[in-house]
């Protein structure tokens, strides 16, 4: 039997958004309503939603990191019919680190004080890191491309990586700079996503 060598790009796309929307739809589940006995007072609600506040940043630092990685990899995705067999195997890859982030979302939510937490989450998004930069040498190897989307690519990549290290670094002495390290990851993404254009 042979072996394929080219996939067809809208299967690679289909199979990668129904991903992506069963991570993000699996994100929310950590949310959950306080349980809260009938005419609790105002102050015993607040401090009962105030408690979820972690659930609920770690909700959103992942959702806009998944979002900022789908428009990557949709941009990889857009030009041409086919893909190399070299570019759909990192694309698992960056799948898998995809699939896995609600994850170390969790043990953010719940363990934001614990550097392994922040380890955890910086080693998946490094991994993902690594299938975006596979994919994009892949395809370079097979087409040319705007050279912007390229630079932009890459700079987006170099400070998924740098977030990582240095999140994960800070994080053996604080771990709660070391989620904030990560809150600003989406922000200089969009910044740069901006400056690519």
């Amino acid at each position: 039997m042979k072996r394929q060598s080219e996939f067809d790009a809208g299967r690679v796309s289909a199979i990668s958004d129904g991903i992506f929307a069963i991570a993000m739809t699996l994100l929310v589940l950590d949310l959950k309503l306080p349980d809260l006995e009938p005419g609790i007072s105002n102050r015993a609600f607040s401090d009962s939603v105030l408690q979820q506040a972690p659930r609920f940043a770690s909700w959103l630092l992942s959702f806009a990191i998944l979002v900022r990685l789908w428009i990557v990899q949709h941009a990889l995705l857009a030009r041409g019919d086919t893909r190399s067999r070299g570019f759909v195997g990192w694309t698992f890859l960056f799948l898998g680190a995809v699939s896995f982030t609600p994850f170390p979302t969790s043990l953010l939510s719940e363990h934001h004080d614990q550097a392994l937490s922040i380890w955890i989450f910086s080693a998946t998004m490094a991994v993902a890191g690594i299938g975006l930069l596979r994919m994009w040498r892949a395809e370079q190897s097979t087409e040319e491309g705007d050279p912007s989307q390229k630079d932009s690519l890459r700079k987006l990549v170099f400070v998924l990586w740098a977030t990582a290290l240095v999140s994960a670094a800070v994080a053996l002495v604080s771990p709660r700079v070391g989620v904030w390290i990560w809150a600003a990851f989406p922000i200089v993404a969009a910044v740069l996503s901006r400056d690519g254009r």
